[in-house]
């Protein structure tokens, strides 16, 4: 293979691992064979997404990236690099102990791994992100040429670009894990519908309620109501969201499914998505109908230990605030604790004073809005 074949390919690599971060040790391994070393590493460190840090080495034995993770603070490399601006490679430092490496890093990295000649370069330096390239050679080799270091110069602006798409990429991973993370922790169940109708999105209280509740399934990648008539009727509530003609006219609706086990109806509400603010929950799927799913007879998923920091509850008061948002009278939380009616009421006349509400109905309601659902109780 040529070098212009080769370093075409590593090219094409750089943008491929833009969007597959598994791939940057391929690209590391290559930089190296071009430039004649034994090994390299790209370091990337990052100030503000802590996910977009990483560390991609190519040619050094698992004891020598254990050892560097230890003893990776001492590198010279970054004083050396420090000054100089980001995209020219040079020669960092040759076989001899450089005046800015510490005894310690010199005697049990670069003498014990044979790492004789350092090139680095820095990749990015900004006041988001510190990415930097380096390369080793043995000591019984010789520095690096300067025809090596515009080699590797000229490789630098295809890895900023592919590394600032890289870190794009992650961005834009973590704001969808997050807004799946919100989503995950509302009250009611949540399937979000393509443009064909097909559910994308379900969060965790509706997959819980699909695969529980006797009046509605999920079948075959369809949320399925066990009654035909009602089947029927939610998929015309759908695809009112989805059909233009409906422009203008009313969209969605609301549908209760009654099932003989339960005592209360399976509450559904369907709703056109009107902005882009769920447009992007899965790979970047656009969503054009929200189906809300509510079972007034599901445990409401508030976390005790939320609830007793932010108003400073004991124990037993946030589990009685807890079965009270559940429905449950004062007769029948006291029977549930073991304790006295008496001792109940003492802790909801506590409770009313420390939330600021004076009544059952307030409190409920305070639990209901007062963001009081934490990850953790999701599903639950």
């Amino acid at each position: 293979m040529t070098d212009q074949l080769f370093l075409s390919e590593l090219i094409n690599d750089i943008y491929e691992a833009a969007y597959q971060p598994s791939l940057w040790p391929r690209v590391t391994e290559k930089i190296a064979r071009i430039t004649g070393s034994r090994s390299g590493a790209i370091l990337i460190r990052d100030n503000n997404i802590e996910e977009a840090n990483g560390f991609y080495p190519a040619g050094l034995p698992s004891e020598a990236i254990e050892d560097y993770a230890r003893l990776g603070h001492l590198d010279p490399s970054f004083p050396i690099m420090q000054e100089l601006p980001a995209g020219t490679a040079v020669n960092t430092h040759g076989r001899e102990r450089h005046e800015l490496e510490s005894p310690e890093y010199y005697e049990k990295i670069r003498k014990k791994y044979d790492i004789g000649y350092v090139c680095g370069a820095n990749i990015i330096v900004d006041d988001v992100q510190h990415v930097g390239l380096g390369l080793q050679r043995s000591a019984s080799d010789s520095e690096y040429s300067q025809d090596t270091l515009e080699l590797v110069t000229a490789i630098i602006p295809h890895l900023q670009r592919g590394l600032k798409i890289h870190r794009e990429f992650i961005r834009l991973r973590v704001e969808k894990n997050a807004m799946g993370a919100g989503l995950d922790n509302l009250m009611v169940g949540l399937v979000l519908f393509d443009r064909l109708g097909t559910p994308i999105y379900i969060n965790s209280v509706a997959e819980s309620i699909l695969a529980e509740h006797p009046a509605i399934d999920l079948i075959n990648g369809r949320v399925i109501p066990e009654r035909n008539e009602d089947a029927r009727q939610l998929h015309r509530l759908i695809h009112s969201c989805l059909d233009p003609a409906h422009e203008g006219q009313q969209r969605g609706g609301v549908l209760g499914l009654r099932h003989e086990s339960r005592k209360h109806p399976l509450a559904l509400l369907v709703q056109p998505v009107a902005t882009s603010e769920l447009a992007n929950v899965i790979d970047g799927e656009l969503a054009y109908a929200a189906l809300y799913i509510s079972d007034p007879e599901r445990p409401l998923p508030i976390d005790a230990d939320t609830i007793a920091t932010l108003y400073q509850l004991s124990r037993s008061e946030a589990n009685i605030a807890i079965m009270l948002a559940n429905g449950m009278g004062v007769e029948a939380i006291a029977e549930s604790q073991n304790r006295s009616v008496h001792t109940v009421r003492s802790h909801l006349k506590s409770l009313f004073q420390k939330t600021g509400t004076g009544s059952q109905a307030g409190l409920v309601r305070l639990l209901l809005t007062g963001g009081t659902v934490m990850a953790g109780a999701n599903g639950t």
